[in-house]
């Protein structure tokens, strides 16, 4: 039945409850001319084009009107504590690792106080070399790694720990965007003087904490050293300095573990389930009356989220939506849900074949002026197929994720030059026999040891006056190498442990990242590719194999690369021994470690190259928060899919992987005409069916050749590839 173009007073007033204009916003000329363009909101009404084609009903996209107010409420009766967590972070984990870091701390300190005066042991047990120079790496290894992942999966719940209620059952304020989901946390150890300045003490706290025990592994491998005397015996040297300064690492890392748990007992997290995929975070949006806030990370790509969403407030946990108290939808909202207050007397409401939408009129223009039918050069209405312009003084694939690309070139630096050590030292034969240096850190040498070409020598220290000697550096042969020690093995050793540990582990964890994204560019990929796949935080080595089967092989190879890492440094703490005979110092090199060490770096040296992000990995901003992520959907039709809704009583992280699974919905990256009838580059759906019940396709990629055009350009045909 043909609608009739002039609505009556009722309709007219029935329409200006239900739509509305898309909130305003500062300052920029872009966003001006944008605010001109009419809306369609969405109330569950089907919208048609005039070439046809059958559009999905739309969110409210601005003032929350009464039915999408949400009103925060406490726990209802019958539901489950929304207090889910990583498992690195439950208590019996927790409790596993700081126990290990206390049996540490108290091995560092007795080594310390049983050595004595003199600060050594001596035995005649010959493979105590071996252990002096690789078990204290070891230990200090898993105790980087295991904090590391600790401060990690905090990093990743810490937004959420302050958008939620209190464990008491009481229904918080909200948390400010910049405490929230703007706050980064991938890497964990992005913009870390940020958590401070916001009060997030713990999380700063962390991450220093993060710092100081990346120094673990260099001073454990400096803490002993071990020589060798002409009668069979060894001589096993403490260096007190480095016990100390392990035992002040060791304390700060236990103290915060000890915060963490304890600031996880005292409060919930606000989640049904660990948020591990890109679906299990929309999911938490799909009820949500913020979607609008991440429209400006969109137009301003450079500007950190934090800083644009620092005056929004986020809420995680159970809302009444509307006026029905039984309409429970849970997820991240805000209570007042829009400030934009709009001029009636200066909006019509428009009823026309089936498409409904409020817009203003300017002051002396008649109605029949401004009524909207379909879409055209400027106006459009929402998830149509036109060819609308995009402009964007960047290109939107610009940014790689977790890792910046000079990083690749300032490490390939470190590496190409080990490359070249190592072929010196397999021209000049070193690990067949030793070499020396000129004992050039000291002017003074102890009138007890004497000069001779062998490693064989005198090294006795002289007793120190107090039980605990920290002057390390007075001249004894043995504690003489302190200075060596620090420049010859520790600093490799921490060199080697960022590099391997940290670097390459960012590597890891950007590819992982960027695959769903990769999956989806130039072509249409399933959600199980893409917002399904578990790869940032899955378990070491379960994620090399899924990788396998679905042949990311980029992913499978840094994934698998990444189990071996933390034996680099380890290799190569142990790669000399260092003695001091008084006018040179003699370096005896391993020639297990060393042929390792070599493989290490030739691998490394291969496989840096394709660390380098190709185009399909790059995306508009940097994304190392919630928010990041967000700015790409926000306005696709895929934050409108019933699927992503958790908001039921029993509801599981299994009952959304399957909808999505058995929807067999394709996804595609690219440009696409959002909710509010503009240009979007993100990802969505690839297609959607018209009247006919026919896919159309919906996602469309742009080339760089042409990326700023305009609508009507002869190019734009070849330009644009239909995913």
């Amino acid at each position: 039945m043909e609608m009739s173009p002039t609505p009556s007073r009722a309709t007219s007033q029935t329409l200006d409850s239900l739509f509305h204009l898309r909130p305003t916003y500062s300052n920029d000329s872009t966003e001006r001319d944008r605010r001109a363009l009419p809306q369609v909101p969405n109330q569950g009404i089907a919208i048609s084009t005039e070439n046809g084609d059958a559009l999905a009903s739309t969110e409210n996209f601005g003032e929350a009107l009464p039915e999408d107010r949400l009103i925060p409420i406490a726990l209802p009766e019958g539901y489950e504590e929304l207090n889910a967590r990583p498992l690195v972070l439950e208590n019996w984990v927790l409790g596993i690792i700081l126990s290990f870091n206390f049996l540490s701390l108290a091995a560092v300190v007795t080594t310390i106080c049983r050595a004595g005066k003199d600060g050594q042991y001596r035995t005649t047990y010959g493979d105590i070399r071996y252990i002096v120079r690789y078990v204290p790496s070891i230990v200090g290894t898993v105790s980087q790694l295991s904090s590391r992942a600790i401060f990690f999966a905090y990093a990743r719940i810490d937004p959420y720990l302050s958008m939620a209620d209190s464990k008491d059952g009481r229904v918080r304020r909200h948390t400010t965007g910049d405490r929230s989901v703007g706050t980064p946390y991938l890497p964990s150890g992005a913009y870390p003087e940020h958590p401070f300045r916001v009060g997030r003490y713990l999380r700063f706290g962390a991450i220093m904490s993060q710092f100081v025990t990346s120094f673990l592994t260099a001073f454990k491998s400096g803490f002993l050293s071990s020589t060798a005397l002409l009668n069979g015996e060894y001589v096993v040297t403490v260096h007190p300095i480095l016990g100390l300064t392990l035992i002040g690492i060791y304390v700060v890392n236990m103290a915060v573990m000890l915060w963490i748990l304890g600031a996880l007992s005292s409060s919930i997290t606000g989640l049904k389930w660990d948020p591990v995929t890109i679906a299990d975070q929309l999911a938490l949006f799909h009820a949500t009356n913020v979607l609008d806030d991440f429209e400006e990370l969109e137009h301003q790509p450079e500007k950190l989220a934090f800083k644009i969403l620092q005056k929004r407030e986020y809420r995680i946990g159970y809302w009444i939506r509307g006026a029905d108290e039984a309409n429970i939808v849970y997820g991240i909202g805000r209570a007042t849900a829009g400030t934009v207050k709009q001029d009636e007397r200066n909006i019509t409401a428009v009823r026309e074949r089936g498409i409904r939408r409020r817009i203003p009129l300017h002051r002396g223009e008649r109605s029949d002026q401004v009524l909207e039918t379909s879409c055209s050069g400027t106006l459009h209405v929402a998830f149509c197929r036109c060819r609308q312009a995009y402009h964007s003084s960047k290109y939107p694939h610009a940014h790689n994720p977790v890792y910046a690309r000079w990083a690749i070139l300032f490490w390939g630096a470190f590496v190409y030059f080990a490359l070249g050590f190592y072929a010196y030292g397999f021209w000049k034969r070193v690990d067949d026999h030793d070499f020396s240096i000129k004992n050039r850190l000291y002017i003074h040498h102890p009138n007890n040891t004497a000069p001779q070409p062998g490693i064989d020598t005198n090294a006795t220290a002289v007793a120190g006056q107090s039980w605990i000697d920290v002057g390390s550096l007075r001249p004894g042969a043995a504690h003489d190498l302190i200075l060596y020690v620090l420049l010859f093995r520790a600093l490799p050793v921490y060199i080697a442990s960022f590099f391997a540990v940290g670097f390459m582990g960012n590597v890891d964890l950007g590819v992982r990242f960027s695959q769903p994204f990769a999956n989806m560019f130039k072509k249409e990929a399933s959600a199980e590719d893409t917002i399904l796949l578990n790869y940032v935080w899955g378990i070491p080595g379960a994620v090399t194999i899924e990788a396998l089967k679905r042949k990311h092989l980029k992913v499978a190879w840094f994934s698998f690369l990444n189990l071996f890492n933390a034996y680099f440094p380890i290799l190569v703490s142990g790669l000399f021994t260092i003695t001091n005979t008084g006018p040179r110092i003699v370096f005896h090199v391993d020639d297990v470690s060393f042929y390792l060490c070599f493989v290490f770096v030739v691998i490394y040296s291969v496989s840096l190259p394709f660390a380098w992000p190709r185009r399909k990995r790059l995306l508009p901003r940097y994304c190392y928060s919630i928010a990041d992520t967000l700015s790409l959907c926000y306005a696709s039709s895929l934050m409108q899919n019933t699927a992503l809704n958790i908001s039921a009583r029993n509801v599981t992280q299994r009952h959304l992987e399957s909808r999505l699974f058995l929807q067999e919905e394709k996804l595609g990256m690219g440009m696409f005409t959002g909710r509010d009838g503009n240009r979007h580059f993100g990802f969505d759906h690839c297609y959607r069916r018209n009247q006919r019940d026919e896919n159309v396709s919906h996602v469309r990629h742009a080339s760089r050749k042409l990326w700023r055009y305009e609508v009507g350009h002869d190019p734009l045909e070849e330009d644009l590839e239909h995913t």
